[in-house]
């Protein structure tokens, strides 16, 4: 394996220490992505969110992939979702990973997934054409 950037091998452009020496010398932001979220399998655990009074740059213009593992489909985790979908311009691929500890059996997963993602489906994306994909842990 090597760098596009640096031409060493050992790791990838996205893993170049140089490229962010570099880029911290000149000022720019280092770019992000691809974001993985693993939230908790409980419903116990709380989880709050606030949504931020402006977009970060980060997500709204360079986000490309999404992947929210231990998806449990409480409200607050349904608004972090819609504001993700909502506000990344450049977004082509969701994975949303289920996290179904109460499902026995593979007949209650299909269920609860189609549960799921009819109302996953419904979140408004800025772009259309972004992937929806649920899979199961």
């Amino acid at each position: 394996m090597e760098c596009h950037y640096c031409h060493k091998k050992g790791h990838l452009k996205k893993d170049c220490w140089k490229l962010k020496r570099d880029n911290k010398q000149q000022g720019k932001q280092e770019e992000v992505d691809r974001v993985i979220y693993c939230g908790h399998t409980t419903k116990d655990l709380p989880l709050t969110w606030i949504q931020p009074s402006s977009v970060p740059r980060c997500v709204s213009s360079q986000l490309k992939d999404f992947e929210w593992n231990g998806y449990v489909g409480r409200e607050e985790e349904e608004q972090v979702l819609t504001y993700v979908l909502a506000n990344s311009n450049c977004l082509k691929l969701a994975t949303i990973t289920l996290s179904l500890l109460t499902c026995e059996f593979e007949s209650d997963f299909e269920l609860a997934k189609k549960m799921t993602m009819d109302r996953l489906k419904d979140i408004p994306r800025v772009l259309t054409e972004s992937q929806l994909i649920t899979t199961r842990n």
